[in-house]
């Protein structure tokens, strides 16, 4: 395999490498195909262009070429010239598929399901990065700044999704990256060919392994940059799995395994929510009174990670069905008849306690968490489907008349991790030290939170098990915090609880009987079990819009909050200031206000988007730390008058290389070689390094052919790293800011260093 042919193929394959940060974003692989292809027309243009002496200077136009000329094949042959040529009607339909692809992307949450105008988009994308890297690598000859498009590839899920691109997918473009390098490297090194070296007398022979173990150590320190570029993350706090995040497949649909949901409901509200036009989703029609619309159920917490269970765990019925209940019954029968707009989930919105669901096949219901399912599909335009509910509206007298909260079937619902802080238990006995019953508590919960906190949609969300902490120190956030921590507390008390997504009633629409649901109401909220009642909905979201709505039952009877002021107990070592239960004085927001606190918040950085941004600095950094490694190791091992004159002549030629001078120090000798960089534009003027200069070269010339008595008289009246020094500063302050800045991150001595001792191994 030739060298040019090597590092094509490296260059194609790390562009498909990182493509596959993508995967993330799409239900199924059917994506990647056109991806392959555009990237395969890239890199084979380019190629061969290369091995046409006279044309191989547009190698990089070819390759620019055979992007677009695969890109029109795919994507608009039927109007194409000779179905791959661009013409007038070929860039009509790519336009109209790229504006289809754009509203797609609006009107979808990740993972989607790959359409036409998608594909595109993540096709022209990826074909763009395989471009501008064979350009780096072919004609710039610079790999290392490959690493800035892959960067850019893994921004998008990065941007999207909450837990970022997983691990797998990062260490795949990190071994592209790195195998992008060393092939460059090596058609580089390989260039000089193979040196004759004679015998020399006490010359030091380096052994014929040394380039074996140079590879191998390269490779290594390949394998060693990957792991640090994973571990670093996970070594930093707060750049850990979200506290409030969710599961997530890779597969459409629901996960098959039960694992849980494919989309991941909290970055979807967000995502909503901070729409600047709400974009339709639904519209209704109720015999009732407008009530939340329920879409999943989050009933699992692990520390990390709220998830939903048990769906396609194989007790689930058909959506039409006769379903079952959970608690109480109600002889009160709702019917609401919803049409679909935007909305494209996986999961059905439904009104509270459905009784029966008139949507046909394939959509199932989970029993246990009472949500509505497509194992295969999402929502679509147009759709329509009708909900017979029965709402509970249950007296504040039954719920008080409750003693316990426990029920058999609702034990799970009591499940939290041991590792949760202590003080967020002592601060939830504080909130319901005065009430009695597990209604009360309840209310003691939904009030503290209405009273002593503050909403804001653009406040930073959960990132890792202390995002709970600061969440309760802040005391400012949106509802996907609220819903959780009200859930967790309620656990921590003995009251079953989960967390719903879905939405606020919506607005009704002017002139009909008929209500609109917007991305405005996305929604979080918790969810408590009472024995013979069922799940109730609780709201302690303070949202300033009037969206949210505390029910009935949940606005009267109000129970005081503790007033235990803050002692060293409730802050153990290590945790978080949490403050206590009772509000904050005169300062306290009111319910339903909003008061922002201002000041400087760190983005959330995802970790795989930390650790490709760890490869790309060791990458870049790596020609800085060979050279200093280099010089020290020089330094080091003078350990006379004459060692440190060779040493300061070596450094002086690497920094007069570096720095893309001409230097003649290896064939002249030393007084030629600093007569003509005397002569140099960069030192004129600069009567101290010219006279640095000239002793350099005369401390080399007594080194190399003075009797010993001479060379240590020297060591007396020579400073040779400060004269070296004193020329290095001279020369770089000369220098135009683009060529130090060369000579800093991309040294050229590094590689003549390596050549010699990869010749001298021969």
């Amino acid at each position: 395999m030739t060298s040019q042919l090597r590092l094509s193929l490296a260059a194609g394959l790390a562009a498909f490498l990182g493509s596959l940060a993508l995967l993330p974003l799409f239900t199924t692989l059917r994506w990647l195909g056109p991806v392959a292809v555009v990237i395969a027309a890239v890199t084979v243009a380019s190629l061969l262009f290369r091995q046409i002496r006279p044309i191989a200077g547009l190698a990089p136009l070819a390759g620019v070429a055979g992007y677009v000329f695969a890109v029109t094949a795919l994507f608009a042959h039927t109007s194409a010239v000779f179905g791959f040529l661009p013409g007038p009607g070929a860039v009509a339909s790519l336009r109209d598929t790229l504006i289809n692809g754009f509203n797609d992307t609006t009107e979808m949450s990740a993972p989607v399901t790959p359409t036409r105008g998608i594909t595109l988009l993540a096709v022209g994308g990826v074909g763009l990065v395989a471009v501008m890297i064979d350009i780096s690598v072919t004609a710039l000859r610079r790999p290392a700044i490959c690493g800035l498009p892959l960067l850019a590839v893994f921004t998008v899920p990065a941007a999207i999704l909450n837990q970022g691109v997983g691990w797998l997918p990062f260490v795949c473009a990190a071994a592209g990256y790195l195998l992008l390098l060393t092939a460059e490297g090596r058609e580089r090194l390989s260039g000089w060919g193979r040196a004759v070296v004679g015998r020399v007398a006490g010359a030091r022979r380096w052994p014929a392994t040394v380039g074996r173990e140079l590879a191998r150590s390269g490779h290594t320190m390949a394998g060693v940059a990957i792991l640090i570029a994973i571990a670093v993350p996970l070594a930093i706090p707060g750049l850990h799995a979200g506290w409030f995040g969710t599961h997530h497949t890779s597969g459409g649909g629901v996960d098959p395994g039960g694992g849980g949901a494919t989309i991941q409901p909290f970055v979807s509200v967000r995502r909503d929510l901070t729409q600047s036009t709400p974009i339709p989703l639904f519209t209704y029609t109720t015999s009732g009174r407008p009530d939340y619309f329920r879409m999943l159920t989050l009933d699992e917490f692990d520390g990390t990670t709220w998830r939903a269970s048990g769906l396609a765990s194989g007790g689930d019925i058909a959506a039409d069905a006769p379903l079952p209940t959970v608690g109480g019954t109600t002889d009160t029968r709702v019917v609401t008849q919803v049409t679909v707009s935007g909305l494209r989930e996986p999961f059905l919105p439904v009104p509270q306690v459905p009784l029966r669901v008139d949507v046909g096949e394939p959509w199932k219901f989970n029993p246990t968490t009472g949500v509505f399912y497509d194992p295969q599909g999402v929502t679509r335009k147009n759709q329509q489907y009708t909900v017979v509910s029965a709402p509970i509206t249950p007296s504040v007298q039954m719920l008080r008349n409750i003693r316990t909260a426990v029920d058999p079937t609702a034990t799970r619902y009591l499940q939290y991790p041991t590792n949760i802080p202590p003080n967020i238990k002592q601060l939830a006995d504080q909130i319901v030290a005065r009430a009695g019953t597990p209604y009360e508590k309840a209310l003691a919960l939904q009030n503290w939170f209405l009273a002593n906190f503050t909403y804001d949609i653009n406040a930073r969300s959960g990132s890792s098990t202390s995002a709970l902490e600061s969440f309760l120190q802040d005391r400012t956030g949106y509802c996907e915090q609220f819903a959780a921590t009200m859930a967790l507390m309620a656990r921590m008390e003995g009251i079953p609880a989960r967390v719903d997504i879905g939405f606020t009633p919506g607005e009704p629409v002017t002139g009909t009987d008929s209500y609109v649901v917007t991305t405005a109401d996305a929604h979080a909220w918790p969810e408590l079990y009472f024995p013979g009642i069922g799940w109730l909905r609780f709201e302690p979201t303070p949202r300033a819009d009037g969206q949210a709505t505390v029910p009935a039952y949940g606005a009267t009877g109000t129970v005081p909050s503790a007033t235990v002021p803050p002692t060293p107990s409730a802050t153990g070592p290590g945790t978080a200031n949490i403050p206590s239960a009772a509000p904050s004085g005169a300062g306290a927001a009111a319910p339903g206000t909003r008061s922002v606190q201002h000041g400087v918040q760190l983005p959330r950085i995802p970790p795989e988007l930390l650790g490709l941004i760890v490869l790309v600095a060791l990458g870049v950094g790596a020609g800085p730390a060979a050279r200093w490694w280099i010089r020290e190791r020089r330094w080091t091992a003078a350990d006379d008058a004459a060692a440190e004159a060779h040493v300061a002549w070596a450094e002086l030629g690497d920094d007069v290389r570096d720095l893309r001078l001409e230097w003649t120090g290896d064939t002249d000798t030393p007084r030629r070689a600093a007569q003509r960089l005397a002569a140099a534009p960069q030192l004129r003027g600069q009567p101290e390094a010219t006279d640095a200069l000239f002793r350099l070269a005369h401390a080399e010339e007594l080194a190399r052919y003075a009797t010993p008595h001479r060379v240590r008289n020297l060591a007396e009246n020579f400073e040779p790293r400060r004269d070296q020094q004193l020329v290095r500063r001279a020369l770089i302050a000369a220098m135009p800011r683009s060529r130090r800045l060369r000579a800093l991150l991309l040294p050229t001595s590094v590689r003549t260093v390596l050549r010699s001792r990869r010749r001298t191994s021969r």
